[in-house]
């Protein structure tokens, strides 16, 4: 199972991609759990993780590591601009509330 992860990422890597971090909670690799809370990339099924790569100024690419039956597949999507900022600025609204649901600047 872990190879299925180590291996779309690695494709990455050698073509000299920048990964995008969202933001530091989440961390360079998106997983089921995060995709799930934050709506990231909708209902993919077996959705296992996800990169966010930088390709230029205002052009991110994801990579998205799907499991479905038993064969790992790499979906590769344009993301616009606009939705890097969205869930960028969710993040950020989310890291502003208190645990008690007050909201602090």
């Amino acid at each position: 199972m872990t190879l299925f992860l180590i291996a779309p990422f690695s494709i990455a890597q050698s073509t000299h991609l920048v990964t995008k971090v969202l933001h530091e909670s989440i961390g360079e690799v998106i997983d089921a759990e995060e995709n799930i809370a934050y709506n990231f990339f909708g209902d993919i099924p077996g959705f296992t993780a996800a990169r966010i790569y930088k390709i230029s100024k205002d052009k991110f690419l994801s990579h998205i590591l799907p499991n479905i039956e038993e064969r790992a597949q790499i979906l590769i999507l344009d993301l616009p601009c606009k939705k890097i900022l969205a869930v960028t600025q969710q993040l950020i609204n989310l890291d502003r509330c208190t645990p008690s649901g007050e909201y602090t600047i």
